[in-house]
């Protein structure tokens, strides 16, 4: 079986230089301003830059320190993501960017990951993560956010679900899908051929 590190982009390195500073207290409201889902997301991929670190064969694996340091800025976030916390600003953050951020942390710190977090991250993932419900290429975000969760939780259904979601919209194929030029209907509407869509259609493909 491969390891999950491998899975997710594993890196052999990180910068302890980079160590994630705490977001704001609720009580602050400075996560309830314009930005503060970008600010959240933010943080989370340097949380998940630990966890690679920590995960990956290389000088930081199964280092105390970055697991402890991971551990509690995990915590820090979801202070603000949970079932009651706001949602401001732009949609996609919150439903596909924060929540791939929190699944590939948790399956990158698996068992190592304090159990009273890991509950937290399961329920705000629960939470958020009722439906598929969106269309063409975040569509398949949406699912890989599920698979992430049906990983964590041991849900077969789920990820079956997730799957067929996934292949479903990503496809190769000469009358629609990806293409081999990596072009692709985005958002069923409007055909794109730029890089960011051959890098994203490649990932997701395997």
């Amino acid at each position: 079986m491969v390891p999950i590190a491998h899975v997710l982009r594993p890196i052999s390195m990180i910068a302890c230089s980079a160590l994630s500073k705490p977001i704001a207290s609720p009580s602050s409201g400075k996560i309830r301003r314009r930005g503060g889902n970008l600010r959240l997301d933010r943080h989370l991929a340097k949380v998940r830059t630990l966890a690679e670190g920590w995960a990956s064969a290389g000088r930081y694996h199964g280092d105390e320190g970055v697991l402890n340091r991971a551990t509690i800025d995990l915590a820090n976030a979801l202070d603000h993501y949970h079932a009651d916390s706001p949602r401001p600003g732009a949609w996609y953050y919150w439903l596909i960017s924060i929540p791939d951020k929190l699944g590939a942390i948790g399956l990158l710190l698996g068992d190592a990951l304090d159990p009273a977090v890991r509950a937290r991250l399961d329920a705000s993932l629960t939470h958020q993560l009722k439906l598929m419900r969106l269309s063409g290429a975040n569509a398949a975000w949406e699912a890989r956010n599920h698979a992430y969760l049906a990983l964590l939780q041991g849900d077969s259904q789920r990820l079956a679900r997730a799957a067929d979601r996934i292949f479903g919209t990503v496809r190769y194929s000469s009358d629609g899908g990806v293409r081999e030029d990596f072009s692709y209907l985005f958002h069923v509407a409007t055909c794109a051929t730029t890089r960011w869509v051959g890098m994203n259609s490649a990932k997701l493909s395997k």
